[in-house]
């Protein structure tokens, strides 16, 4: 796998590749088809195979020198019918051609070492020379669209156009939000610290004007952003929040309102117009027709310079910009105008961006703001010039504080103006960037420190808190809008309507993916196409190839099951940061979503499985005898493969990242496979017979083996036929070789009395196959798909762990880190007061100390903050109280 490691571009490819590589070395093991039946143009194989030799090297150690009974006690087993004269090991090992000399076993340890080696070296020179693409993908290249007279200044220049105001054909419905005395505190569980994170936050924002919001680090403004759009965080939120005076309402607010997050994610098989489309027709009411919403589309796009690129995959956006972070950011927020919003809510619209870009970034947002709407964005540490396009800045100190709440002024003058007014405050120098100076004066710049005044209280006992009061107490008397008031349903579209998007989507996104849909093809042609000439045109009449012949269906489950199951898991793994992004945004209903994905495999699984029997049975002369029969095998297959699928969608949705997710696969099958009754007869399965009746693979191989093998010999002819003699009237095929030997061995006169020894009946008894069972397997089958699919969707409809898994998890790691850093330090020198860390050494000590926890404080940014005030701080008394709350906080 080291090698599949090196040369595959995607964990897709990986998969496939090493899916096929232990299905290989399976199929050529000398387990599932003995060595003599092998074709001689596929026999060079088995002696490149390690499985092979592996399997010889096992088998003939365990087996030889162990079961020395004669054979002529148990002539039930095949092997010793054929060879009566052996003990019972040997003639196993010369029956299967596992046999082990002492030249042949050194020859089996050097090919497995030799085999090692080459892959060493392999993998050696792919990782040396090999050079994957930095972005490999699996979307489909299209060409790269030439850019015309008309469209130069736009695809260079990211659509730049003269700033004004975005005139839009659909009414607008203007949005005043408020918030008032707020304030947002939560717990840890595990302990009696209580974080606040905001305290006494007030504010808003008018139709037209555009609000910042910006603070230090821990000053809590992302929370206030999330609080505000609606999506509270965990904890608890005391105060109001109001749009046109209707108290903060989950309906009214998605419906009215977009939310550009950081997360850019977005279906990378779907082009930009119909990323548009697919957001338009889900969250635009339904009083609006379908050309206007496709004619909304066309005017987002025109604004964000996205029309020249509007037909290009979104995971092709590299190959048309050389700006493609803009390019991206300019997606998010198109997504979210594409819905028409009065208020548009955005998580730091300029994060990565050079200053070209932020420019126009915020250009835009004036163009959107200048149309009627309100615009409210979180900004990280912005520059002057970014800050200064907004009409309000917010401005939170450390712990969650109103430090400043009014107007920015060119250049932001008015704020500089606040902020340098206070006593003792330091000079401003023209050179330095506004933002810097105000944060540093609170203590939050890059370098931590005790602020330089309580801004809190001045703000609270300042002409601009009085001003703001007022305008708030008239905004809270306002009366509520009642088209707002009047929202109940939960979604903008209706449920018909969601269903076509959601499913049009998922079938996009699997024509598209031609790594995962039609190499799952092509791997499905080359394995029956390997198999089909490996079983070409197999014997039944003879015991050695029944006993491989009996096997095809068995591997042919396996194969496939390798094929798909673990195909769909990592395609579904990255696709749900889209759909998180989705359901935050109330799009549709949540269990539509891996329903689109169980019907969107339909079509696929039934055209590659009846690619399957077809190349497969028809080469092998396996269940092809009929129309009947062949169609009766194609939908067992079917029927297998779709719920193996969904089963691979299930523990996909069930565990929160694809890599456990595979693992639990792969556990599964594996145990499925053990438990099939094929290695092990169900009669021999002893204390977990259970695993045998919730097993698919057992059904499956009832049916197939069945269909592939059943003979009525309970015909009168049949029944009058013994071995040795010719019955022309009994059509079932019978053991040659076997009744010959038993003529052998019974003599011509006895063997009068002895039935024919038919292929049907002695399979049947051998692997407790059952022709009446077939009808109940089917429903068996059809329960399964049923149920794993209705488990897919419960699971992702329910469990939440999905979504917050890895903060839940970064926040264990840091519980347990930091437990472990104090502890030890309090050992070594620093002493828990009620409120204060005191610390009682030297700075060289401290770290000394923190050091032997073998932390990498460097890694995280949580603990980075925790360095910076430890380390950075005044020596003597550091207030840590906070610092541990945040980062033990649930």
């Amino acid at each position: 796998m080291l090698l599949v490691g090196a040369i595959a571009p995607m964990l897709e490819v990986a998969t496939t590749m090493g899916g096929s590589f232990v299905a290989l070395n399976l199929l050529f093991s000398g387990s599932t088809i003995i060595p003599s039946v092998i074709s001689w143009y596929w026999r060079w194989v088995l002696y490149i195979t390690p499985t092979r030799w592996g399997n010889v090297i096992f088998t003939s150690t365990q087996t030889d020198n162990r079961y020395e009974l004669p054979c002529t006690l148990y002539r039930t087993y095949p092997f010793c019918l054929l060879h009566p004269t052996l003990s019972l090991g040997q003639a196993f090992l010369k029956y299967y051609e596992l046999q082990a000399g002492g030249k042949r076993l050194v020859l089996a340890f050097g090919v497995i070492v030799a085999y090692i080696l080459v892959l060493i070296y392999l993998a050696y020179l792919a990782y040396s020379k090999v050079r994957i693409q930095e972005t490999a993908s699996a979307i489909p290249r299209q060409k790269q669209y030439v850019r015309g007279p008309n469209n130069v200044e736009q695809a260079e220049n990211g659509g730049t156009r003269a700033p004004g105001r975005w005139t839009c054909k659909l009414s607008v419905k203007p949005v005043t939000l408020s918030f008032h005395q707020l304030r947002f505190t939560r717990r840890d569980a595990r302990s009696s610290f209580e974080q606040v994170v905001l305290d006494n936050v007030s504010g808003y924002a008018k139709p037209g004007t555009m609000l910042a919001i910006a603070g230090g680090t821990r000053s809590g403004k992302a929370t206030l952003l999330n609080c505000i759009a609606g999506r509270l965080p965990p904890g608890k939120l005391e105060g109001d929040v109001s749009l046109n005076g209707l108290k903060l309402d989950r309906l009214a607010i998605c419906r009215i309102s977009g939310f550009a997050e950081k997360l850019e994610a977005h279906q990378q098989y779907l082009t930009v117009r119909e990323s548009l489309e697919f957001s338009a027709n889900l969250r635009l009411g339904k009083q609006i027709s379908a050309d206007d919403k496709a004619r909304h589309v066309t005017e987002v796009l025109e604004l964000l310079g996205l029309s020249a690129m509007s037909n290009q995959l979104v995971g092709n956006l590299k190959l048309v910009t050389a700006r493609i972070q803009e390019t991206r950011r300019k997606l998010t927020i198109a997504v979210e105008l594409a819905v028409n919003p009065g208020i548009l809510f955005l998580e730091d619209p300029t994060a990565q961006l050079d200053g070209t870009s932020s420019r126009e970034i915020l250009r835009l947002l004036q163009s959107v703001a200048l149309s009627g709407r309100t615009i409210i964005s979180m900004l990280d540490h912005p520059s002057g010039e970014a800050l200064s396009v907004f009409n309000d800045v917010l401005v939170l100190a450390i712990g969650g504080h109103t430090a400043y709440f009014g107007a920015v002024g060119w250049n932001c003058k008015q704020v500089l103006h606040y902020f340098t007014s206070v006593p003792s405050s330091p000079p401003y120098n023209e050179q330095w960037n506004p933002v810097t100076y105000i944060l540093e004066a609170l203590g939050g710049g890059i370098k931590e420190r005790k602020p330089l005044h309580d801004f809190s209280q001045l703000y609270q006992s300042s002409p601009l808190h009085q001003a703001n009061a007022e305008v708030l107490e008239r905004l809270l008397k306002q009366q509520p809008d009642p088209e707002l008031k009047n929202i109940s349903s939960r979604y903008a579209a209706s449920f018909k309507t969601q269903a076509a998007m959601v499913f049009l989507r998922n079938q996009r996104f699997l024509w598209r993916n031609v790594t995962y849909t039609l190499r799952r093809l092509l791997g499905t042609i080359l394995v029956a196409l390997v198999m089909g000439t490996l079983y070409l045109n197999i014997s039944v009449e003879k015991l050695l190839f029944m006993t491989s012949a009996s096997l095809f269906p068995y591997i042919q489950l396996i194969m496939i099951s390798g094929l798909t199951a673990n195909n769909v898991i990592p395609q579904l793994g990255t696709d749900r940061l889209v759909y998180y992004r989705e359901n935050r945004a109330r799009m549709y209903s949540p269990m539509l979503y891996p329903l689109s994905w169980a019907i969107a495999e339909v079509p696929y699984l039934l055209l590659g499985t009846l690619a399957f029997v077809g190349i497969g049975n028809g080469l092998a002369n396996l269940a092809v005898d009929s129309v009947s029969a062949f169609v009766q095998y194609w939908i067992g297959l079917f029927l297998f493969t779709l719920a193996v699928t969904y089963f691979g969608i299930f523990v996909t949705l069930l565990f929160p990242n694809s890599l456990l997710a595979m693992t639990v696969s792969s556990i599964s099958t594996s145990v499925w496979v053990a438990s099939s009754g094929v290695s092990i007869p169900r009669y021999n399965i002893q204390f977990y017979k259970w695993l045998y009746w919730i097993n698919p693979y057992q059904y499956a191989v009832n049916i197939l083996t069945t269909t592939a093998f059943y003979c009525d010999t309970g015909t009168p002819a049949c029944n009058a036929c013994t071995i040795g003699a010719s019955c022309p009237g009994c059509k079932c095929k019978r053991l040659v070789d076997l009744e010959k030997k038993l003529v052998q061995i019974y003599g011509p006169v006895f063997s009068q009395f002895i039935r024919a020894s038919f292929v049907w009946e002695r399979l049947s008894k051998a692997r407790v196959l059952e022709k009446h069972r077939i009808g109940k397997d089917f429903l068996a089958l059809a329960f399964m798909v049923l149920l794993f699919a209705v488990l897919a969707i419960v699971s992702f409809a329910r469990l939440k762990h999905n979504r917050n898994f890895r903060a839940k998890l970064r926040r264990k790691k840091l519980r347990s880190m930091v437990a472990a850093c104090l502890d030890n330090c309090e050992r070594r020198g620093l002493t828990y007061g009620k409120k204060y860390y005191k610390i009682s050494r030297d700075m060289g000590a401290i770290w000394r100390c923190l050091s032997l926890t073998r932390i990498s404080l460097q890694r995280d940014r949580a603990f980075t903050n925790f360095n910076a005030v430890t380390f950075f701080g005044n020596l003597g008394q550091v207030e840590l109280l906070p610092v541990i709350s945040a980062l033990l906080s649930p």
